[in-house]
């Protein structure tokens, strides 16, 4: 990244359904500090807490961090924050499911963080549209009119990037690809998605989904389970978690591999539908889960893509609409400090 007199550093933070990063960001050396890492206090990881405390708990956790960056070098002003939910342009948080459930809607994440952190910038966006901000800079993806970034973790989000006019494709109330919470599977026992929604992608496609269908799978079909290379490493049904399966899977076990490929049909539908409706012809895979799996994940997302239809486009192009992010940890955190200093950078 070139170095310019807009080259202020930003504090920058990415607050995903699990994982809670942070870290300083420039143009010229890209993240300097190497990234922190913890758990972000959700609601399955903390059940027993109401909605106020839990909102109350997230928030300390990002004055705390910020305070902490800032002890350290108190010329930091700017903070960049990525978040998993619909942001609005003011910064209020339309819901973030993967985080809170299905309440806590329309929290003012900005105003309140306003309030505890004097004389800073913050600027707060979907870390779909941070990660896409990090790809846009990139030559590779500049010859194409639009692309998306597809990101396959706890939930299912998407933004697509208008290249020729530098920006996500967003309405006036901030929303744009929401596709984890479009309706998919109208069956009445449809699975649940974390927003309360039944049938809805992210139920069916996301590494939570993935999750629970390998534990109701185990269930269901104790024999296939006890063969499997997952069984050594779980011993039961409800010792499975996603770590365990992207062990499994990264090693080609049959079971894991069937409920995989259920898991990505769903996905390879959806962009579909986008590729015809639009005219997207670039899909960037990014999220945890498919980056972990890594090659096996696109390897099942192709093959599922084989099985559904795309508007004119040759057989032999569908694989090659899809591939994978980078597996840094850093899309998110680039991202947003590229659009904390493309706001606020030339005032500083």
């Amino acid at each position: 990244m070139k170095a310019s007199k807009k080259d202020v550093p930003v504090i920058v933070l990415d607050i995903g359904g699990t994982n809670f990063r942070s870290s300083i960001f420039t143009r010229e050396k890209g993240l300097t500090k190497k990234p922190l890492k913890v758990p972000t206090p959700n609601f399955i990881n903390n059940p027993n807490l109401d909605i106020e405390t839990l909102q109350k708990l997230l928030i300390n956790m990002i004055v705390e961090t910020i305070t902490n960056y800032r002890r350290v070098n108190p010329k930091l002003t700017l903070i960049g924050l990525s978040f998993g939910a619909p942001i609005t342009s003011d910064g209020v948080v339309n819901q973030a499911s993967t985080i809170w459930g299905n309440k806590g809607k329309d929290f003012p994440l900005r105003k309140s963080l306003s309030k505890l952190l004097p004389g800073v910038r913050i600027l707060i966006a979907n870390d779909i549209t941070a990660a896409a901000e990090r790809y846009a800079s990139m030559k590779e993806h500049r010859n194409v009119d639009y692309f998306a970034v597809i990101a396959v973790s706890s939930g299912i989000g998407s933004k697509i990037y208008d290249v020729k006019n530098r920006s996500v494709i967003l309405d006036s109330r901030s929303v744009g690809g929401e596709m984890g919470h479009v309706k998919v599977d109208y069956r009445l026992k449809a699975p649940i998605c974390d927003c309360g929604g039944r049938g809805h992608l992210g139920a069916l496609s996301s590494g939570r989904a993935v999750e629970r269908m390998a534990i109701s799978e185990a269930n269901k079909n104790p024999g296939d389970f006890a063969k499997s290379l997952l069984y050594s490493l779980a011993k039961k049904p409800e010792a499975i978690n996603n770590r365990l399966l992207v062990k499994a899977i990264k090693a080609g076990d049959k079971f894991c591999l069937r409920i995989l490929d259920r898991a990505t049909f769903p996905l390879a539908c959806a962009i579909a539908h986008i590729s015809g409706g639009i005219g997207v012809d670039k899909f960037i895979i990014d999220g945890g889960f498919a980056l972990n799996c890594g090659d096996m994940y696109l390897e099942s997302l192709r093959a599922s893509l084989s099985k559904t239809d795309f508007y004119s486009r040759e057989k032999a192009e569908i694989p090659t609409l899809v591939e994978l992010g980078i597996n840094d940890d850093s899309d998110c955190l680039i991202g947003i400090g590229l659009l904390t200093q493309n706001k606020y950078a030339k005032d500083a």
